[in-house]
């Protein structure tokens, strides 16, 4: 008999994975115990909706579904459920009846394949959608917030505990309390400035090491650091994970090989460093620090491109197995369209990213930065969102290990450096490099808990997983705000366009905005006059929504929009549209949040002021957003006369 188990937890990761026999779903999260767990659903079912052709009810469709695909098998046992369902056009405001079909994830296709033979099918929706975020939709979970699920603990490969879910749902919009982040930063040989020549030219590790040393030259790992911390006080006083601030919360591996080729040193650790012989060596131990930590969130700063593509790269030309993942399987690594490195159950954050841009840029307000700059490091965004004694307090984190001095690190890297008192000069940038690996990893994980608020309140707005959320765009965010709202509404959601169509949108184009260019000079007694979210309001007044567009109903009666070609459209006034629902909420949620953000500006509440902070700000990107998706080519839901209608009118408020 099954020992049924209730626990609560914060859903951080979720992946699906396809077998041919017993594919599931795996939620990976943090108990409210604090401990790393997996849940499994083999049972869900997905879906996707059938609309019949003109002429034919979708009870008839059923009927032939069941007739000749079901009971005939010719669908092999792939559908599970089919009923009929009432729902919303996202384009008209009428209603129509469609067919529900629900199969196991992987046996989608095949059920596709055998009703589109039917001669009463017509369109498909809904199978566009990747099954563990419809997952997520479904059962109505929000990433990082708690939620409950029943089940039993099972045997199964993977390094935390596995429970077979019976149920799942969500209990509060509760985010995970302080996150455990652990800040990666990684330091390749070809990256290190060795020693100087007599001209002048600074020698990298190609020119210093024997030729026939492959496995020493520029593709080696130099060093890797590793840098976790739960909480930055205001002061400036940080609090590493750790006994009262154990040295332990930062580690720094070293390849001694690439320090003294000629005399080597055994492997071992002292303090934060930790001395490793060969690449090989680097991966095992950072691997079984990573398990040992169990953080929540891998951070990084270039990332994707960089830091742990390179690790899971050279693992491979090793033929090492490099899995920190929680279901032991290596990084997975992606080039195209974009690179990107996961791993399973611990949300990888590259804060070089578009959104952490985004973020920066609010938190640092008037400071101007090119982000797109060769400079542009970690250092930088360091400066514009840490304070300086937080910034301190970080780079004091390296200063306070003894043994990561130079004349120290050469007397563990090297046989040599034992009968040194100082350091030899062309050894020291080799040192220098390996120490700023280090407080490049304490800048990583400052930055990213502090703007750690922003990305878990994203996430609840959205509904979109952490991963995800921290590398799509604003355009996307919305999207998926949007598909998550449409199933709970009972609306169809759109299918996605196809290429040829993306491509016809691109060549449309309409006037913008109005822009008064100023006149040069220095001006005094300048006033300003600031509309609150100029696009949003004239979305939500003027009920502007792809399924509000050009109704019947209001044909005669509805404010006339005259666009820059003369033409006139306008929207319902008897029936609020999905997008002006969606934003007004959006807009009211944003306002109480501001009105209590004014009332603590007095007071001591200054970590909950931050997270309202945080909160605000994404919730205004989102709401700023839904402008330009309406145009955007990709969009689902795209209506060319819609963002023309909202610019329209946009210019006629400013002029």
């Amino acid at each position: 008999m099954p020992v049924m188990t209730v626990i609560q937890l914060y859903p951080l990761d979720v992946i699906y994975k396809a077998k041919k026999e017993r594919s599931a779903v795996f939620v990976y999260g943090r108990t409210d115990r604090g401990r790393l767990i997996c849940l499994m659903d083999r049972d869900y079912l997905a879906s996707f909706s059938v609309r019949p052709v003109s002429g034919i009810s979708a009870e008839q469709l059923k009927r032939s579904i069941e007739k000749e695909i079901v009971e005939t098998g010719r669908d092999e046992g792939a559908i599970k459920e089919i009923s009929v369902e009432t729902k919303k056009s996202p384009f008209r405001q009428d209603s129509e009846e469609v067919v529900q079909i629900k199969c196991s994830a992987e046996e989608m296709f095949r059920a596709m394949d055998a009703v589109s033979s039917l001669a009463e099918a017509s369109d498909f929706y809904e199978t566009d959608i990747p099954v563990a975020r419809r997952y997520l939709i479904d059962k109505r979970i929000v990433p990082v917030a708690l939620s409950e699920a029943e089940g039993e603990f099972i045997n199964y490969p993977g390094k935390v505990s596995v429970m077979k879910v019976s149920s799942f749902g969500p209990v509060s919009n509760e985010s995970i309390p302080e996150p455990r982040i652990l800040a990666l930063s990684v330091l390749r040989a070809v990256d290190v400035t060795t020693v100087e020549e007599a001209g002048g030219r600074p020698q990298s590790m190609d020119d210093v090491l024997p030729e026939e040393d492959a496995g020493r030259r520029s593709d080696s790992i130099a060093s890797v650091a590793l840098f976790m911390v739960q909480s930055i006080e205001e002061s400036g006083e940080s609090r590493p994970v750790g006994e009262g601030g154990n040295p332990g919360a930062l580690r720094v591996f070293a390849n001694a090989s690439l320090c003294s080729a000629n005399a080597p040193v055994e492997s071992g650790s002292k303090g934060a460093l930790v001395v490793c012989s060969s690449d090989s060596e680097i991966l095992e131990k950072l691997q079984k620090e990573i398990e040992m930590l169990a953080p929540d969130f891998i951070a990084g700063f270039g990332s994707d491109a960089n830091d742990l593509m390179f690790l899971a790269e050279r693992a491979e030309e090793l033929g090492i197995a490099f899995s920190p993942a929680l279901d032991s399987s290596r990084v997975r690594t992606r080039r195209k369209p974009r690179r990107q490195a996961r791993i399973v159950g611990m949300p990888h954050l590259d804060l070089s990213g578009g959104l952490y841009r985004r973020i920066a840029s609010s938190v640092a307000q008037m400071k101007v930065v090119d982000f797109d700059s060769a400079d542009y490091s970690i250092g930088t965004l360091a400066e514009l969102t840490l304070n300086e004694g937080e910034r301190k307090a970080l780079s004091d984190t390296v200063e306070g290990h003894r043994e990561l001095s130079f004349l120290e690190m050469w007397r563990a890297l090297s046989r040599e450096g034992a009968s040194y008192l100082s350091v030899p000069e062309s050894v020291e940038p080799f040192l220098r490099a390996v120490r700023e690996n280090g407080v490049n990893a304490c800048l990583v994980g400052g930055v990213a808990l502090k703007l750690m608020p922003y990305l878990l309140e994203l996430c609840k707005i959205t509904g979109v997983e952490p991963f995800s959320a921290s590398r799509l765009g604003p355009g996307s965010l919305v999207e998926w705000h949007l598909i998550r709202h449409s199933v709970e509404k009972g609306f169809v959601v759109p299918k996605k366009p196809p290429l040829s169509e993306v491509q016809a949108r691109k060549q449309q184009t309409f006037t913008g905005g109005f822009v008064l260019e100023p006149k040069k000079g220095i001006h005094r007694d300048v006033s300003v006059c600031d509309f609150r979210g100029l696009y949003p309001s004239i979305i939500v007044h003027h009920n502007i929504s792809p399924d509000t567009l050009k109704c019947d109903c209001c044909r005669d009666s509805a404010e006339k929009i005259i666009l820059e070609n003369k033409q006139e459209v306008w929207f319902c006034q008897k029936r609020k549209g999905f997008f002006p629902e969606l934003l007004e909420e959006l807009i009211s949620r944003r306002d109480r949040i501001n009105s209590i953000l004014k009332m603590n500006r007095e007071s001591d509440s200054a970590g909950m002021s931050s997270l309202l902070k945080a909160r605000s700000d994404m919730l205004k990107l989102i709401s700023n957003s839904f402008y330009g998706y309406l145009g955007f080519p990709n969009s689902r839901w795209y209506s060319f006369e819609s963002v023309r209608a909202v610019a329209a009118l946009g210019r006629r408020y400013i002029e």
